[in-house]
C-alpha cells in the first residue's frame, strides 16, 4: 500500500510521495482516453449529443462524474442507452475523491496502536455504511463518503495480511508449500467458497438487491485479500493478463461499446467483436503507452499531464471557443442579413448587405460542382431565455405561445429571407438550394414559432446552434435532402 509505503518520509514529503505515485499511475492515461473519445465524438460518432457529451468530458476531466444525479440521468439507463461516452468515470471520480482524504484518515489511524486500530476503521466503516443504507439511491451509488466503508475493508484486509508477513503466523502459505498439503485446507475451502459466490452474484442474470450485493462482494474480496491470493486459479497467466491491461481496458471499452451500439444497435456478433477489440486496444495501449509512461520522471509526467489537460480544454470547449473567435473577428466573416435596408426592399443592388451576399456567393460558385445549399434566415433565439424555459414552465404563469414569444424578435427575419429569394434568383438559379426552417419550427396553432416542446426541452441552445433535440427535429429536413440527391 502506498500509503505505508510513504509513512517513512515527514509530513509534507508524505502526502507528495502518495499523490505523485497515484496521479502518475492514473492521470496521463486517463486524459489521453479523454482527448481521444472526445475527438471521436466530433467526429466518428453518428448520433451521440454532442452538448451533453461536452458537459459529461468536462465533469469527467475535474472528476465530478460521480455528482448527484437527477431522475433524468439514472446511470443504469445511461448504461443501456449509451449515449454517454463517460458513463463509466464515476467510479474513478470517486476514487480520486478518496484520495484526497485518505491519507488524513490514515495518519489518524497511525497514531493508534494494535486492536484500537482496527477498531477505528471498523467504526469508520460502520459509519460510512450507515450513510450509504439510508440515502437516496443515486446519493448512496455517487457519493464518496457512501463509498468509504468499501474503501476501508479493503484498508483492514491489508493491514491484517501486512501482519500475518512480518509475523509469518498461519494464514500465510506460500504456493509451493500449499501444493505439498494432503487436502485443500480449511482456509482454501472457504477460499474457493467465497469466490464461488461472488462469482454467481456478478454473473447472475437476474436483478438482484444493490446493498446486500454490493456488501456480500466487498466483504469476501476483503476475505479472499486475507486468505491470501496466492493459488495456480488466482495467480493464474490467464488472470495476470487482464490484471495488467485492467486500467487500459477500463478507460477503452466504453465508448468503444458506445459507438457500436448507437451504430449497430441490434447485432450481437459486432458487440462480441467491439469486446475482443476493446482487450486488443486495451492490450497494445498497455504494452506501449503505459509501460512508457510508468518509467518517465516526475518531471516528465508533469509536462505531460499538464499538456494533456489544457489540451482536453480546448477540445472539449472547441466549438465555444470558434463562436467567441468568430465573434472576435465579427466584421471580416460575419454580417447580419436581416439587417435594415439601406435604400428599401425593392433597391437592393444599393444594399450595402446585399452586395456583400453577392460578393461572397461569387467567391463560392466556382468552386461548387453540383449545387450550394443555403440556409434561409429564421428568427434568432435569444440566448438568455433559454435558461428560463423549464422554470417559466413549472411555475404556469404563462402559456406555452407567451413564452415562444418572449425567445424571439418575429419582424427583422423577414429581410434576410427576401435578400436570401433575390440573391438565388438573379445571381445562382438551379445551382442553389434554400433549406428551410420555418416549417419544422412554425406552430399553426399558436401562430408562431416554436423553439420547444410541450415538456420544455428547447430546440436551440444559443443563438445559431442547434441543440441534439433540435438536430433530431430538423433530420427529416435533411433525410430528404439526401434522398434526393
Amino acid at each position: 500500500m502506498l500509503l505505508t509505503k510513504s509513512q517513512q518520509f515527514p509530513t509534507l514529503s508524505f502526502f507528495t510521495q502518495f499523490y505523485l505515485r497515484r496521479f502518475k499511475r492514473i492521470l496521463p492515461l486517463y486524459f489521453l482516453l479523454i482527448l481521444c473519445a472526445v475527438t471521436a465524438l466530433y467526429t466518428v460518432f453518428p448520433t451521440a449529443p454532442i452538448l451533453q457529451n461536452q458537459m459529461s468530458a468536462g465533469k469527467a476531466l475535474i472528476f465530478t462524474s460521480n455528482r448527484p444525479h437527477t431522475e433524468d440521468e439514472d446511470y443504469f439507463e445511461k448504461l443501456s442507452i449509451a449515449m454517454d461516452l463517460f458513463t463509466h468515470t464515476w467510479s474513478l471520480s470517486v476514487e480520486i475523491q478518496f484520495y484526497f482524504i485518505v491519507p488524513f484518515i490514515f495518519l489518524i489511524g497511525l497514531q493508534l496502536k494494535g486492536a484500537s486500530r482496527y477498531v477505528y476503521y471498523v467504526c469508520l466503516s460502520l459509519l460510512s455504511f450507515a450513510f450509504h443504507a439510508s440515502s437516496a439511491t443515486s446519493v448512496a451509488f455517487n457519493s464518496v463518503f457512501a463509498r468509504i466503508w468499501q474503501f476501508s475493508i479493503g484498508m483492514i484486509s491489508y493491514f491484517i495480511v501486512d501482519n500475518q508477513y512480518k509475523s509469518n503466523t498461519f494464514f500465510y502459505k506460500p504456493l509451493e508449500n500449499a501444493a505439498k498439503q494432503e487436502g485443500p485446507g480449511l482456509f482454501i475451502l472457504v477460499k474457493y467458497t467465497v469466490l464461488i459466490i461472488s462469482m454467481f452474484i456478478i454473473l447472475i442474470t437476474v436483478e438482484v438487491t444493490p446493498l446486500p450485493a454490493r456488501f456480500l462482494i466487498t466483504i469476501f474480496t476483503g476475505i479472499l485479500i486475507v486468505l491470501d491470493a496466492e493459488d495456480l486459479v488466482l495467480n493464474s497467466r490467464f488472470l495476470i493478463f487482464f490484471g495488467d491491461i485492467s486500467y487500459a481496458l477500463y478507460l477503452i471499452h466504453w465508448p468503444i461499446y458506445a459507438y457500436v451500439k448507437l451504430t449497430y444497435p441490434a447485432n450481437t456478433w459486432i458487440l462480441t467483436s467491439a469486446l475482443i477489440i476493446s482487450i486488443l486496444l486495451a492490450f497494445l495501449v498497455h504494452q506501449t503507452f503505459e509501460r512508457w509512461y510508468l518509467r518517465q520522471s516526475n518531471n516528465m509526467i508533469t509536462i505531460l499531464v499538464v499538456s494533456l489537460f489544457f489540451l482536453n480544454v480546448i477540445v472539449i470547449n472547441w466549438y465555444e471557443i470558434r463562436e467567441n473567435v468568430d465573434e472576435v473577428m465579427n466584421n471580416v466573416l460575419f454580417f447580419a442579413v436581416a439587417e435594415p435596408y439601406d435604400n428599401g426592399p425593392d433597391n437592393l443592388n444599393n444594399d450595402t448587405i446585399y452586395l456583400e451576399m453577392k460578393s461572397q456567393l461569387k467567391k463560392m460558385l466556382p468552386n461548387i460542382k453540383k449545387k450550394l445549399f443555403i440556409l434561409d434566415s429564421l428568427p434568432r433565439i435569444q440566448t438568455e431565455g433559454v435558461g428560463k424555459i423549464a422554470e417559466e414552465m413549472k411555475k404556469g404563469k404563462k402559456t406555452m405561445e407567451e413564452i415562444n414569444k418572449s425567445l424571439y424578435d418575429p419582424f427583422h427575419y423577414e429581410r434576410g429571407r427576401h435578400r436570401y429569394a433575390e440573391l438565388v434568383k438573379n445571381e445562382c438559379g438551379s445551382k442553389c438550394e434554400m433549406i428551410d426552417y420555418v416549417d419544422a419550427f412554425w406552430n399553426k396553432t399558436m401562430n408562431a414559432f416554436q423553439y420547444f416542446d410541450s415538456k420544455g426541452f428547447t430546440y436551440f441552445t444559443v443563438i445559431n446552434h442547434l441543440s441534439a433535440h433540435g438536430l433530431e427535429h430538423v433530420r427529416p429536413i435533411y433525410n430528404k435532402i439526401c434522398a434526393g440527391l
